[in-house]
């Protein structure tokens, strides 16, 4: 266009009578090369918008063939099209000399990310270049918001129902409030236990078992999703320490269980004798060559239950306890002591520790009722019992209790005996008696407070209960039938034990 306009400039500086022919030529000129540039201008942009076309074309393509793989199922490729690979975890820099590979690409999940975008970029060179794209009209955007949307919802759980997705959204809701034994209430149901499982049901149904101590099930569950082959890779280490670890903790169980199977009935028995005879079996049983080791965290706790059975210092159990937390490097047996260290805190009047292993129970599960049952020992324990601080950690579990969860009955119903209100804590025990098992210590506590409000009937039936299993009714119990203590020594001598 700049010598277009050169040219007409040129043509109004001649002199008219001179230069007549010469502009009309230059005009002329000047309008075929103006034709010559609009159509190849035209040409251009007609070309363009084919280029254009052919590469929507492709691309709706390709998301409708990820569409279809994601609906047939095919070995699972759909599923893991835009999920977040799992970080390799670092490994031992005293034990490994080989530097560590880079993650894995989120589009391919074949080769490793590139490393020339900045620290964490999840794709690699390949995938980044097919994704490379041109700018496209507000019509095509929507289009391919509306495949992408249909294609993610579809992958996210490797094509099932959309009712089945919806219930992973709601698990996830519930798991973002540590609500997870309703996690694994809800997906349970929908899990087929096989690989067809999507990623993100296995990874919450998983850990919704972990956190809820039921370790097996989360075993069973990773079993028959992933084959062996599958566990060895680097994405699922983490399902293969689990599986480990409940190999290790089942066999170590079945090695010494018959030590403490006597003391933990009831029977008479040596603590340090059968706490030796735990360690003698740690140089039996340890077997490297089948890849089965000595579980330090199920030793560790038999040793506690046999101290406490034995009425051991707190300050001793506390301490075992401690140890157990500090083997425990996957956090796999927090089921296993962290009730319990919040539990010997409490009886010890340390409110700060008590309080602390309380969260942790609230922040891996907040519908474990031992969270608010283990706390209100601390105000069991006190010289002069706080009943109110006690119905406040009971209201707070109802909150949070699991449908049908009464649990925390026992704890509410000591409660209303301290403040004196005896016939509604027999009514509130006699409804835990109705929907739960029965325990020794439980028994023991319905028998004193039938007795508190005159129902000889329900002592008889808790005392023959007792009899049946093995067992014989409290002394403090008993010394209250037979008016040897008063309802105040009772509770005063009874502390957090009635068994």
């Amino acid at each position: 266009m700049d010598e277009l306009e050169k040219k007409e400039l040129d043509a109004e500086q001649l002199v008219p009578e001179e230069a007549a022919d010469s502009a009309v030529a230059e005009a002329d000129e000047a309008e075929a090369v103006a034709e010559d540039v609009g159509e190849a201008a035209e040409e251009a942009e007609a070309e363009a918008a084919e280029k254009l076309y052919r590469e929507l074309e492709e691309i709706r393509d390709m998301f409708q063939e990820a569409i279809d793989n994601a609906e047939q199922g095919e070995d699972g490729e759909a599923e893991e099209q835009g999920e977040l690979i799992q970080e390799l975890e670092e490994f031992d820099e005293t034990q490994q000399e080989e530097k560590e590979p880079l993650p894995i690409c989120e589009c391919c999940n074949e080769k490793e990310v590139s490393t020339l975008h900045g620290e964490g970029y999840p794709y690699c060179e390949d995938c980044r270049n097919l994704m490379k794209h041109y700018p496209l009209r507000i019509s095509g955007v929507l289009s391919i918001i509306a495949m992408v949307v249909v294609f993610a919802l579809s992958a996210y759980l490797g094509g099932d129902s959309l009712e089945r997705a919806l219930v992973v959204l709601e698990a996830r809701a519930l798991a973002s409030e540590n609500r997870m034994m309703s996690v694994v209430e809800s997906l349970y149901s929908y899990s087929s236990g096989d690989s067809g499982d999507s990623k993100k049901l296995t990874e919450l149904l998983v850990d919704g078992f972990i956190r809820t101590g039921y370790i097996s099930n989360a075993v069973e569950v990773i079993e028959n999703t992933f084959t062996q082959d599958e566990l060895e890779k680097a994405g699922n280490k983490k399902y293969k320490k689990i599986v480990d670890f409940m190999n290790n903790f089942t066999a170590t169980r079945d090695a010494v269980q018959g030590i403490v199977t006597d003391a933990f009935s009831g029977a008479a028995f040596d603590c340090d004798e059968l706490i030796a005879e735990l360690e003698a079996e740690k140089e039996k049983f340890t077997d490297e060559e089948k890849g089965i080791k000595y579980n330090t965290a199920l030793i560790e706790y038999y040793k506690y239950e046999l101290l406490r059975l034995d009425g051991a210092e707190l300050e001793k159990q506390l301490e075992i306890l401690k140890g157990i937390e500090k083997e425990d490097k996957d956090n796999l047996a927090q089921w296993i002591y962290v009730p319990a260290i919040c539990e010997v805190a409490a009886k010890m009047g340390n409110k700060e520790l008590a309080e602390e292993y309380s969260e942790k129970m609230k922040e891996n599960n907040a519908e474990d009722m031992k969270a608010y049952t283990n706390l209100a020992l601390y105000y069991r324990y006190l010289e002069q019992p706080d009943a109110d601080s006690m119905i406040a950690l009971c209201d707070e579990a109802a909150k949070y209790a699991p449908t049908g969860d009464v649990s925390y009955y026992p704890t509410l119903a000591m409660a209303y005996l301290i403040k004196g209100e005896g016939a509604l804590a027999f009514d509130t025990m006699g409804q835990y008696m109705n929907s739960s098992y029965y325990t020794v210590q439980n028994c023991n506590l319905y028998a004193l407070l039938a007795l508190y409000c005159g129902n000889t009937d329900t002592y008889d039936t808790m005392e023959a209960t007792l009899k049946n299993a093995g067992f014989e009714m409290s002394d403090l119990v008993v010394k209250y039938k037979n008016d040897k203590l008063t309802i105040d020594e009772v509770i005063a001598d009874m502390r957090g034990d009635l068994g």
